[in-house]
């Protein structure tokens, strides 16, 4: 069954791969900490902007 050798290799490499990418400094680390502070930003802009007076 070499077809199944070959499915666990790939699995293997896509698992390491994967978890690179989370680890600190990967680039799913790094994507979602980029859209945190996103968020956090635009909520500080739309609190300061509710507290302005009109």
């Amino acid at each position: 069954m070499e077809g199944d050798s070959e499915v666990r290799k790939r699995m293997a490499e896509m698992s390491a791969k994967s978890r690179k990418a989370v680890m600190e400094g990967g680039s799913s680390f790094s994507s979602l900490g980029s859209f945190i502070d996103d968020v956090l930003d635009n909520i500080g802009s739309k609190e300061a902007k509710e507290s302005l007076p009109n």
